[in-house]
């Protein structure tokens, strides 16, 4: 090959290149918010006939839940520390805001995460080079709000005539549930004897139900006195009952709603520069996570499991803000898309901004 042809060649080849890096399109993660659901618990209601001396009490984190959070946190700083890099290694509060419900379950739930998020090492040192706290570290601020006050992360507090309202006319009136009531109504009075509960319809249920599905979970003995049949219709009944109340988009949009607003209303702010806040966590329950979906118009059939997310997130590309939505690391197939996924900002602001019970 002659100095002109190699030349040509060389020439050739760095004009692909170029082409080809060009021809990919840039992408900048801007802004994320995380809504995820708290870790593993202990049930919210004793057994009045069977009770189980919960050490940690009623409603409480377990330390299962903590670990699932922990994991939880190592996947965000994965993605939003290493692969995005949309925050530091080290805690910034210009950079994240952190927001849990006011339940010792959320807070601790939330607690465990940033461990996770920020983990031992990451912390402040003093002028010294020594770790200001053992092992390095790191304390962040969890903000949270008396939960009657709360209509960001429980509106179902202040909204609750609302919600039972929607709930009797497109849930409990519903052909799937009225079919349900009436195949398991036969159990009724034996679930009231086992439990102590008095149990006359699905939603008087749902605590006992909740109570086996907790046990089970942890190797728990269960009551005596339910057939095997009984059982495999209770365990899971729990999680098919909650999520049934949240399906409809009515009740999603007042439940979720508040959420979907917050995160247009911050996506905003940082863009027109009165945030900095770049990451936004929020500590809360399975509620509102069917909430959301339901709002978004992808209602969720099952429970959300334990610490269980929904990731909003702002990409620039190619000069364009894009908006998408992930659940449990899958993609949300926005309302608002054009293209099955994400929906430019412009169009999420319109639809969240039309959400309406109605």
């Amino acid at each position: 090959m002659t100095q002109n042809k190699k030349l040509m060649v060389g020439v050739l080849f760095l004009l692909t290149l170029s082409c080809s890096v060009r021809a990919e399109p840039s992408s900048k993660l801007l802004w994320a918010g995380v809504l995820f659901r708290h870790g593993d618990r202990t049930p919210t209601a004793a057994l009045p006939k069977h009770p189980y001396p919960w050490h940690q009490g009623l409603g409480q984190l377990t330390a299962r839940g903590m670990h699932q959070e922990y994991l939880l946190g190592q996947s965000l700083r994965e993605r939003y520390v290493q692969r995005y890099s949309l925050v530091e290694p080290q805690f910034s509060v210009s950079e994240l805001y952190v927001r849990s419900t006011d339940k010792d379950r959320t807070l601790m739930s939330a607690s465990s995460l940033l461990y996770g998020l920020y983990p031992p090492g990451s912390g402040p040192k003093l002028d010294t080079g020594q770790d200001a706290l053992p092992g390095g570290f790191q304390p962040i601020p969890i903000h949270t709000v008396l939960r009657s006050r709360d209509p960001l992360l429980r509106p179902q507090e202040l909204h609750h005539k609302e919600i039972y309202k929607l709930q009797q006319h497109y849930v409990y009136a519903s052909p799937t549930w009225q079919r349900t009531e009436q195949s398991l109504g036969k159990y009724f009075a034996n679930w009231s004897r086992v439990s102590g509960f008095e149990i006359d319809s699905l939603q008087s249920a749902k605590k006992f139900a909740s109570n086996l599905y907790i046990r089970s979970l942890h190797q728990i003995p269960l009551p005596a006195g339910l057939s095997p049949i009984e059982l495999k219709a209770l365990i899971p009944l729990a999680g098919w009952i909650h999520a049934e109340q949240f399906k409809p988009y009515p009740v999603g949009v007042v439940v979720g709603g508040p959420w979907l607003r917050e995160v247009s209303m911050q996506m905003q702010a940082y863009l027109k520069g009165s945030s900095s806040v770049r990451l936004r966590l929020y500590s809360a329950h399975d509620t509102n996570i069917l909430g959301v979906m339901s709002a978004l118009r992808e209602p969720l059939s099952t429970n959300p499991p334990y610490a269980s997310r929904i990731q909003a997130e702002l990409f620039r590309r190619q000069g364009h803000d894009r908006v998408e939505f992930r659940y449990n690391g899958q993609p949300i197939a926005l309302p608002c898309s054009l293209n099955g996924r994400s929906c430019s900002l412009e169009r999420f602001i319109q639809y969240v901004a039309g959400l309406k019970p109605g």
